[in-house]
């Protein structure tokens, strides 16, 4: 064999090994910053796997070909299940937890037309006197029951993100839940100069704390939450605020969240994802009633701690649902380099189904916004 076959088979020996890490368990994941983001890069292992089956071809080297192919369209399919609804036997086989709805396009589309765009809170939920706007929840309270709710989320890379842009956001995608991170009391001033307040009224902040990855964390809400907390569940990061929003007679929880980076800590960021589990659990912010955690993850799902925080919490991914192509939100603001990784997302327990999504670019952050529209299944 000469010496290029030789290098060939290294490179594929390398790719294959790469590509098996994704089958870790989740405890062996986080030993080391530099391990999680090798193996968050599982998704992109295509490129070069493809380059090397092209050379392969072009250099008549027949076995590394096959092989490379087969490994490329393993790698494939790894992401299958973004494009396509897959039996639950093979998302096992893929490590990837269940796809609990299946609707299709058209599905889809008939329920969000026949959606408002607009949250009802219930008749007799406890006004919010220090962030409420009295004439704002009259108007919406006096409207009618809606199904199903926008939630945006956006990481503002230390408060430095486009005020404006959030605001048009809110007001372009009529977005009834707004989960900030990365956020900044100087930010804050800059939304509610924007005109935040006419949109979304109430606010509940976390706690700044030491802990804070690049700022604290934020939920803006349309209508008055009939419970409220600051700190949801113990995390070691930036503190979980939480709404509990009436929505058509249903009781929903929403969180904003924000994990440790890996390189502040890899144990920090396992710990991060376990702590956001805990919210889809009876112990958690969600008891006994439906609970949609959005923010930045700093992690994929080719990570095994962020799917084994999809099971423990009883959470589905709200793009890994949808089949309509992974909505990458990270890097965003790399000049010519496009958004690569999806880090940013939106997990939801049973009773909801993921209507739409999509991803924004918002000026001055490295991350796309996510904006998704979702259907309580319970809802009058």
């Amino acid at each position: 064999m000469s010496a290029f076959g030789i290098v060939l088979w290294i490179a594929l020996a390398i790719l294959v090994l790469w590509m098996a890490t994704r089958f870790l368990p989740a405890s062996v994941d986080h030993l080391h910053a530099t391990f999680i983001n090798v193996i968050a890069l599982v998704p992109l292992l295509w490129i070069p796997l493809a380059v090397l089956f092209v050379v392969s071809v072009a250099k008549h080297y027949p076995a590394q070909a096959i092989c490379s192919f087969v490994a490329l369209a393993v790698d494939v399919l790894f992401s299958a299940g973004y494009f396509i609804a897959l039996p639950d036997t093979v998302n096992h086989i893929l490590g990837m937890p269940k796809q609990s709805h299946t609707l299709s396009v058209t599905e889809r589309q008939t329920a969000l037309d026949s959606c408002t765009s607009i949250t009802k809170a219930s008749t007799n939920a406890t006004p919010d006197t220090a962030n409420s706007t009295t004439a704002t929840d009259a108007t919406q309270q006096a409207g009618t029951a809606a199904s199903c709710v926008t939630v945006m989320t956006i990481n503002t890379r230390y408060g430095n993100a486009d005020a404006s842009a959030i605001v048009h956001a809110v007001k372009q995608y009529s977005v009834d839940v707004l989960a900030v991170q990365e956020a900044s009391a100087e930010l804050q001033q800059r939304l509610q100069a924007e005109g935040i307040a006419d949109e979304l009224p109430h606010v509940t902040a976390g706690n700044p704390t030491g802990e804070d990855n690049g700022g604290f964390n934020i939920l803006y809400s349309r209508v008055t939450p009939i419970a409220q907390v600051s700190d949801a569940t113990d995390i070691d990061a930036a503190t979980i605020p939480a709404q509990t929003l009436q929505i058509g007679g249903v009781n929903v929880t929403f969180a904003s969240v924000h994990t440790a980076s890996p390189h502040r800590g890899a144990q920090r960021w396992a710990a991060g994802l376990a702590g956001i589990a805990r919210l889809g659990t009876p112990s958690g912010a969600g008891a006994n009633a439906p609970v949609i955690a959005m923010g930045d993850f700093n992690s994929n799902s080719t990570l095994p701690s962020f799917r084994a925080a999809l099971k423990d919490g009883g959470f589905v991914d709200s793009s890994y649902e949808l089949h309509s192509g992974a909505h990458v939100s990270w890097p965003a603001s790399w000049g010519v380099v496009p958004a690569m990784l999806e880090l940013d997302h939106v997990f939801h327990t049973e009773g909801i189904t993921t209507l739409n999504q999509r991803t924004l670019t918002v000026p001055r952050t490295d991350h796309k916004a996510q904006i998704v529209t979702l259907r309580i299944d319970g809802a009058a």
